[in-house]
């Protein structure tokens, strides 16, 4: 259940502890629920690709040769996949920074009524 941050009002580092787990869990997600289409889009063209191959390899549409170029091609596009998903680390890092502190400012706004600005 996400943390409400107009009421959320920890008692403990227990209750803070919790909280942040929460958000960290609900970024991870959130962010995999993003990028999955995409990746899983990129993975079903590479599949199709390699199917491909191998069936105009059995053939003899292909040669080994034309196989081995098709092959190292699809392994230069899934490469550029993986570099491109190498960034969502970093997105998914600075997410979970701005939800804990945005996380961690509702606490301290809800129990004394000072808002210090942090998370936003």
């Amino acid at each position: 259940m996400p943390v409400d941050l107009d009421t959320f009002k920890p008692e403990s580092a227990e209750d803070f502890a919790s909280a942040i787990v929460q958000v960290v869990v609900g970024e991870v997600k959130d962010l995999w629920n993003e990028a999955k289409d995409t990746l899983l889009s990129h993975i079903t063209a590479l599949a199709t690709a390699v199917a491909k191959t191998q069936e105009r390899l059995i053939s003899g549409v292909f040669s080994e040769a034309d196989a081995d170029y098709a092959i190292h091609q699809q392994e230069l596009y899934f490469n550029n996949i993986l570099l491109l998903s190498e960034f969502l680390p970093y997105v998914l890092a600075q997410r979970i920074l701005n939800g804990v502190f945005t996380l961690i400012n509702a606490a301290i706004k809800n129990v004394t009524g000072i808002d210090l600005g942090f998370g936003k």
